[in-house]
């Protein structure tokens, strides 16, 4: 298993990313969980995902590619804070937001059971 995948979400993939599913536009979290986060959490034991330059984004968004993520692959939140690094310099409220998104995941997936 390699150590670090990084991406520059801006540059690689939108600078404004948005949607829940594939029919909501080519820059949905749908996209992003399927192309970017579900093989490369396979295969590199940390994600650098850097959010730097993106300019806005979706909460639909957020919600599908990182809860999707806990769906995906049933992590524990241990798991997502040691494996998943978020980085951005313009907005102190992203990281808070997309850990609330896997934590109703984890939630809703403990009510389950």
């Amino acid at each position: 298993m390699d150590e670090v995948y990084y991406i520059d979400i801006a540059e690689k993939f939108s600078d404004s990313p948005a949607g829940r599913y594939i029919d909501d536009g080519d820059f949905c979290g749908e996209i992003f969980l399927k192309d970017y986060l579900l093989p490369n959490i396979k295969k590199y034991k940390k994600l650098v995902l850097d959010f730097t330059n993106v300019l806005g984004y979706g909460s639909s968004f957020l919600e599908e590619a990182f809860g999707g993520l806990v769906r995906e692959t049933g992590m524990s939140k241990d798991d997502f804070e040691s494996r998943v690094e978020i980085k951005t310099a313009n907005d102190p409220f992203l990281l808070s937001e997309i850990n609330d998104y896997v934590d109703e995941e984890l939630s809703r997936e403990r009510s389950k059971k």
